[in-house]
């Protein structure tokens, strides 16, 4: 049995619609064959999908919270970095990894709501620093660290990596 989400869904007027189970024969002709455990959330709400948190409400539900074995909420055994997110609530935390290049973590908060405005990353270790890099972790320039904070501002949609060295 494979467990994933169900992204093939239409809205027209008062008629929403949400296909489970694809039928076709091409490329694959044993598609969506067997047996399916199907789960799906419907969250009425006034307003915008914006005002009512949709994106995040999706994360939360296709990803619940897993609680692991690591005590020092570390990536790798010497990178005991806990990054937390605060302000704009549709700035949502997307990922933390070790960088590529250094012993430093990456990372990555988008945008979900098509709004503007600012956050708080922290949780950065004493002595840390910070720099924007891109999506392969070029630089992009430097952030500023205070008391263990790192301001960002975010535009409509926008993606920004934040690398954080020791």
């Amino acid at each position: 049995m494979w467990t994933h989400s169900k992204y093939g869904y239409d809205a027209l007027g008062n008629r929403l619609r949400i296909t489970l189970v694809r039928t076709a024969y091409y490329p694959d002709a044993d598609s969506d064959s067997g047996t399916h455990h199907i789960r799906y959330a419907l969250v009425p709400h006034p307003g915008s999908w914006q005002d009512a948190d949709i994106p995040r409400r999706g994360l939360e539900f296709n990803q619940p919270l897993v609680v692991g074995s690591s005590s020092d909420g570390a990536v790798g055994s010497h990178t005991p970095v806990r990054p937390l997110r605060s302000g704009l609530a549709t700035v949502i935390l997307a990922g933390k990894k070790r960088a590529c290049d250094t012993n430093g973590v990456v990372v990555r908060l988008y945008e979900s709501g098509g709004r503007a405005g600012n956050v708080r990353l922290s949780g950065v270790p004493a002595g840390w620093s910070a720099r924007e890099v891109s999506i392969v972790e070029d630089p992009v320039g430097p952030l500023l660290v205070e008391h263990g904070e790192v301001e960002l501002a975010f535009s409509a949609c926008q993606v920004r990596s934040v690398l954080l060295e020791s």
